[in-house]
């Protein structure tokens, strides 16, 4: 596959912006490298390789590990995710090349066994391409009436997060020109690879439509405006999702809550 595809996309705003920079430079170093082996291994090594591999250096792979910088499957098998994402978009547009290659060499065999036949074939396979193509290039809010479960998770979510800036008053330029491609990928991995479940969205996305946000000012609702952050953040927004909310609105409850607590006492007499 490393000869197919002997490159992959780097960012320098998502490096700079992300955990990796908290770490030491020395163990920044290895994950470079480390994603360079990772890459041309097809997204496949395991941690006893990769400390084969940086012999000397053990202790900083360990420190990527600590800090969720690269992951571990149940086989302590490395995750990068953001390379296994871009290398499964790869697999899934080869495939989709590869069925349309053979499909069209398909109906050149029929056309030239048979004259005179209607070129029906034609335009049907003429229209399974242009279908595949139109869902990378498709814009999400293109994607309301969609039946398909990863098509309508991502699709919800957009919404959401739409409404969750527009009621914070925070204007998106991205948003309203967000595409399938990087939108619905993400749901996918998240059910196929992560195991997320339909219900483990429904409480996120509940959680997210009802947030109340930190005495800090800090709200989910206003940092997760796509699917590829809900995938990074999913652990930590689902355990919040699943404690009370401790926010400005759930504090003056409870304060309220005392209060009529203290009076009740008061009223029935057990207090002097």
């Amino acid at each position: 596959m490393a000869k197919e595809l002997p490159y992959y996309k780097f960012s320098p705003g998502e490096w700079l912006r992300g955990d990796i920079t908290l770490c030491s430079f020395e163990a920044q170093g290895v994950f470079i490298s480390l994603c360079s082996y990772y890459w041309m291994k097809d997204c496949s090594m395991s941690l006893a390789n990769a400390k084969l591999r940086f012999r000397g250096h053990e202790a900083s792979v360990e420190e990527l590990v600590s800090m969720g910088i690269i992951e571990l499957d149940q086989d302590d098998n490395i995750i990068i995710k953001f390379l296994d994402e871009q290398m499964s978009e790869f697999l899934n547009i080869s495939e989709k090349r590869a069925i349309s290659g053979s499909l069209g060499g398909q109906a050149n065999a029929k056309q030239k066994q048979a004259k005179g036949v209607a070129n029906s074939s034609y335009i049907d396979i003429d229209k399974e391409i242009e279908i595949d193509n139109k869902s990378i290039n498709t814009l999400m809010s293109e994607l309301k009436s969609s039946d398909h479960p990863h098509e309508k998770i991502a699709y919800n979510f957009w919404l959401l997060f739409s409404e969750n800036l527009k009621k914070l008053k925070i204007n998106s330029a991205d948003l309203p020109k967000a595409k399938y491609s990087g939108w619905v990928e993400p749901v996918r991995l998240m059910m196929e690879r992560d195991k997320r479940t339909i219900e483990e969205f429904q409480e996120i996305f509940k959680y997210l439509k009802n947030e109340v946000p930190r005495e800090n000012g800090f709200s989910w609702a206003s940092n997760i405006r796509s699917t590829a952050k809900l995938r990074e953040k999913f652990e930590v927004i689902l355990k919040d999702a699943r404690m009370k909310p401790a926010g400005k609105i759930s504090t003056v409850q409870n304060m309220a809550n005392i209060r009529n607590n203290i009076l009740q006492k008061i009223e029935n007499g057990q207090f002097d």
